[in-house]
């Protein structure tokens, strides 16, 4: 365990020290005899596990992603979250989001409105990344839905511009790290499974694993899926294939490649949310679709190849590159009922009905490459970490509304018919902008007396973006170089507990923008400080709590100004502080217990167009999640499993101006699964005691929806 790192240590250089002088004085009676000593083994300490390879429970001692090297959770000086496959399955977890609410201080996205709204981390937004490289887009689009492949997930929170870039800058909020499963050398191997359950949800996927060549130094493994759902909103369906294909070799002893892709394709019909008064009408239906009848299909196609490459040049030296080529494509057709959009007039409970379309299309090129190495100067340990990053990003969007002149009654919904757009409309936001972004960085690990460790990196990046966008004004070209950093300490106050303290930067250069005449968007960019405490005790408790605050500045807001409707102007500071706790106990391998707590307030600090001290939408103040799995390993229940969770959150506004809040809610989970030979069955039910309730919904500012019923899973899964 990590806990024991320095008794293991400092076990072995007694156990060196011991044999030594107890071979002294056998050496000083008779020089000329040799004497066999015993053998002295130093293993090598802490966990085994690889950033794609499999551990034991729902906890994973160390990470790459934060650090970009092999680094344990607690010599840390950032609170990160790490979710293993096992929890994974074992929790029936369909998406990402199904993982994240296992996560303190994050604010999943809906499958439905993932696309329009990342997940939220410690109050901003956070950025996806697959395998330590951006997934870069407005619309999130890249996102596969899926957690077929996936080994891991790594959570790593507040601004970690030092060492992640790409796109249009470095993560204001966080990072949401997925980490795919690899090639395996040790034979063939694999799974496939089926599941169905409420709502018309069904998929069948597989997952195999085989060496090419004997040995297994060249192997390759592939996930396919394909998912259906007709979900409990009147008229939605959506339909989805993901195909994710890996090939890695052992070119030498010391090098290794991996070229992994992905494909993935979903055909949906987009869900608007409803205008939040809605929910406060008696006898309203909040299942009905509130928008025209028979809206066409949105449309999300992405391609990407990523390359990586490690080379241990000796026992010190290393090389590590990844580059990435991501194609993403995105239509979105809308219907929706909403008043504030064109600040129509309506009167009681009738919304014109509106259309709208989003097209999205992006290219992006990434590359990165560093070195790492391991060396002693005096009394300290060095991990230094150089590197360069290199991103061209093309991003094209268009976005046109029109009113179809049509109303609904959403006490007594007679849906008009759907009006698509005339193919003479010009758009009404256009987008067309070209971002490259060259970023130098460096980070140097520091361990003093084995119990103190500091963390210093800094990021100097040169972004340069032309706006290509057909305003008249013609190529808008505007050049920022920011530097980033990130510096913390942590310190082994005993063999299980260690304090941390730390502070890290980023920016970002916003992109879907329509700022007011003669404004330029500048960089957003945040600061973060944060403090806590980590924990790892001998009885298979382990844990963190940490105090943070995160400022962001530049923050577009929307101001209404003749002429230029949706109109945007970066005058706004926000603030997110709060208190994070989460706890894991695994006293023995039946059982796993989880428990995580935040307490936060996000709120409008500064700002020339919006209330101070207005709460950030989306973000409830508190909100936490109770889990638990038991296992039975022997005696006639062998291989049943049982498992429940209980997720409870308070309200959060869903307007900005703060005009509307949802209540708050508490969701419990259960399931129950029995493991025969290579079978595996198990069925889940979400929402068990279906409770109503709504949450703010990303689709617009002033839209919410209503909140998942009782929903029931069976999955079958065999192993081969």
């Amino acid at each position: 365990m990590v806990t024991t790192y320095h008794a293991m240590a400092r076990g072995a250089v007694a156990s060196a020290a011991l044999a030594a002088f107890s071979a002294a004085p056998a050496l000083a009676q008779n020089e000329n005899t040799p004497v066999e000593l015993d053998p002295v083994v130093v293993e090598e300490v802490g966990p085994g596990e690889t950033p794609a390879g499999p551990v034991e429970g729902w906890r994973a001692p160390t990470a790459d992603g934060p650090t970009r090297t092999r680094t344990p959770l607690w010599q840390i000086p950032q609170s990160v979250q790490v979710l293993p496959r096992q929890l994974i399955e074992e929790q029936d977890a369909q998406s990402v989001a199904d993982v994240l609410r296992n996560v303190p201080g994050v604010v999943v996205s809906r499958d439905d409105e993932i696309f329009l709204s990342p997940p939220i981390l410690r109050g901003f937004e956070a950025r996806n990344f697959y395998d330590g490289q951006p997934a870069f887009g407005f619309t999130n689009s890249a996102d596969p839905l899926s957690t077929i492949q996936v080994e891991r997930v790594e959570v790593i929170k507040g601004p970690s511009g030092a060492l992640f870039g790409g796109g249009v800058g470095a993560p204001l909020g966080g990072i949401i790290n997925v980490i795919r499963k690899r090639p395996d050398p040790d034979g063939f191997f694999g799974s496939v499974e089926a599941d169905g359950g409420s709502f018309g949800n069904r998929g069948i996927g597989a997952d195999v694993n085989a060496p090419l060549v004997e040995g297994g130094r060249v192997r390759f493994r592939m996930q396919a899926e394909y998912r259906r759902e007709d979900g409990f909103i009147d008229d939605l369906e959506s339909e989805q294939v993901n195909l994710f294909p890996a090939v890695e070799a052992d070119i030498t002893e010391d090098t290794t490649a991996s070229l992994l892709g992905f494909y993935g394709e979903r055909d949906f019909i987009e869900y608007p949310g409803l205008p939040a008064a809605a929910v406060t009408y008696s006898g309203f239906d909040e299942e009905q679709f509130p928008g025209a009848l028979n809206p066409p299909e949105s449309h999300a196609e992405t391609y990407s190849l990523q390359a990586f490459i490690e080379h241990e040049m000796n026992q010190s030296w290393r090389i590590h590159g990844s580059f990435q080529y991501v194609s993403d494509s995105f239509e979105e057709n809308d219907s929706f009922a909403d008043s504030a959009f064109f600040d129509l007039d309506t009167s009681d409970t009738l919304f014109p009905v509106i259309t709208g379309q989003l097209t999205n299309d992006v290219e992006q090129f990434n590359g990165n490459l560093w070195t790492t190495a391991d060396f002693t100067t005096g009394i300290a340990k060095h991990r230094l970490l150089i590197g360069v990053e290199a991103d061209r990003t093309d991003y094209e969007a268009t976005t046109t509304f029109l009113p179809t002149f049509g109303v609904i009654d959403l006490l007594n919904p007679v849906r008009p018919a759907f009006t698509p757009l005339p193919a003479t409309l010009a758009p009404g936001t256009t987008a067309d902008i070209l971002s490259r972004s060259a970023s130098i960085y460096a980070q140097d690990q520091i361990t003093l007396w084995e119990d103190l460790h500091l963390t210093a990196s800094l990021r100097y990046t040169r972004l340069k973006t032309e706006d290509r966008s057909d305003s008249g004004a013609g190529t808008v070209k505007n050049v920022h170089k920011e530097a980033t950093p990130r510096v913390g300490i942590a310190y082994d106050v005993t063999q299980e507990v260690t304090i941390f303290a730390g502070y890290g930067e980023g920016f970002e250069q916003p992109l879907f923008v329509t700022p007011v005449a003669g404004e330029s968007p500048v960089p957003e960019t945040s600061k973060q400080i944060e403090a806590g405490v980590k924990f790892d005790l001998d009885a298979g408790l382990s844990g963190s709590l940490a105090v943070f605050q995160i400022e962001r500045q530049n923050v577009p807001v929307n101001v209404s100004i003749s002429g230029q409707p949706r109109a945007q102007r970066q005058s706004g500071e926000q603030r997110a502080r709060g208190v994070e706790a989460e706890v894991l106990w695994q006293p023995m391998p039946e059982v796993s217990l989880l428990a995580n707590f935040t307490y936060q307030q996000a709120e409008v600090t500064e700002d020339t167009e919006l209330p101070v001290g207005d709460r950030l939408v989306r973000v409830p103040q508190s909100f936490g999640r109770l889990a638990a799995q038991y296992r039975f390993l022997e005696g006639e229940a062998k291989g049943l499993s049982l498992g429940a969770g209980l997720t409870a959150s308070s309200g959060a506004e869903a307007t900005l101006p703060n005009s509307f809040e949802t209540d708050g809610f508490s969701l419990v989970d259960a399931r129950v699964g029995y493991e025969l030979g290579p079978a595996k069955l198990s069925v889940s039910v979400e929402n068990l005691f279906d409770e109503e309730y709504f949450v703010p919904y990303g689709f617009f500012n002033n839209t919410v929806a209503p909140g998942q019923p009782r929903t029931f899973l069976a999955t079958l899964r065999v192993k081969f």
